[in-house]
């Protein structure tokens, strides 16, 4: 039996087709593989972005907090230590968001970063609370006012009673 011209086209277009097909169904294959992976990226990327705002967010805590301790005006104080209570909101909204689009393993870290930063905040509850005193900054205007006074009574009534 011999193979006609018609038969040889058909044959040879339908190798053609078959083998579009087979390269096409591996190219939609590997683009959606392709896809998944690009989706992966974009969602670890807004994790670790949104990590990166959290951890600004701590640094500026932080700041604040060496604020509240270098500041001597109560009012300045006043408005760091509103300031720490601002930025605590946000961290733990922060917090929030990251620990919805987390992985398992990251929500695991996330638990455990929560309970070490409310361990922090309690220390630093403290230390906002000392700094608040800012006895030596009180005590130097104390004695620049009143204490300077008393000191010169006393020294003039040194004076006089050594001469």
């Amino acid at each position: 039996m011999r193979f006609t011209v018609k038969a040889k086209l058909a044959s040879a277009f339908g190798a053609v087709v078959a083998l579009s097909m087979l390269t096409g169904g591996v190219a939609f294959i590997k683009l959606s593989s392709l896809a998944e992976t690009g989706q992966g990226l974009v969602s670890r990327a807004t994790r670790i972005d949104k990590a990166a705002d959290m951890q600004n967010l701590l640094l500026r805590q932080i700041r604040a907090e060496k604020n509240v301790i270098l500041a001597t005006a109560d009012a300045d104080m006043a408005r760091y230590a509103d300031e720490i209570k601002k930025i605590r909101a946000e961290a733990l909204r922060e917090r929030e968001e990251i620990y919805a689009i987390a992985t398992p393993t990251g929500k695991q870290m996330l638990t455990k970063v929560l309970t070490v930063y409310e361990a922090m905040n309690k220390v630093q509850d403290e230390v906002v609370r000392l700094g608040t005193l800012n006895s030596n900054a009180r005590a130097l205007q104390f004695w620049a006012g009143d204490g300077a006074a008393a000191e010169a009574a006393v020294k003039d009534a040194l004076d006089a009673g050594l001469a």
